[in-house]
């Protein structure tokens, strides 16, 4: 057994020191060359092709038209005062917008909204008053 102990002492003693940590170099992002100034085309392309966009952010210009992030927040907001796209949540970093669709009842819907006959009046248990109370 005492041999096993002496085998086994100078193998740990030599390995017990740790390799350095090597430090790999870090990957450097290529600069994007982002438009600072609007040209005709670009502008264009803006008020055509951003209102189709299911998803509108300023993120979302900067990649897609190479375009400055200050340009893409006024091209948003100019956009938006036009009534082209429509807001959908708003946040202290980002702000998210969407493509406008007006809201219009279901085609399937339109003989009933054309009647009047259809109108039901609520009754004081869904509007949560005491109408038949007060009637007595």
């Amino acid at each position: 057994m005492a041999k096993k102990d002496a085998a086994a002492k100078p193998t740990s003693s030599s390995g017990g020191k740790k390799a350095k940590k090597k430090w790999s170099a870090k990957k450097v992002k290529d600069k994007s060359n982002n438009m600072v100034v609007l040209d005709k085309q670009t502008y264009e392309r803006v008020f055509k092709e951003v209102p189709t966009y299911k998803f509108i952010s300023q993120s979302v210009l900067v990649d897609r038209l190479r375009i400055n992030g200050s340009l893409a927040r006024i091209a948003i907001r100019e956009l938006e005062d036009q009534g082209v796209i429509r807001r959908i949540t708003r946040h202290a970093s980002q702000v998210i917008y969407s493509k406008y669709i007006p809201h219009s009842p279901p085609s399937c819907l339109g003989p009933f909204l054309q009647s009047t006959d259809f109108f039901f009046p609520l009754s004081a248990r869904a509007t949560g008053g005491d109408d038949e109370k007060k009637a007595e």
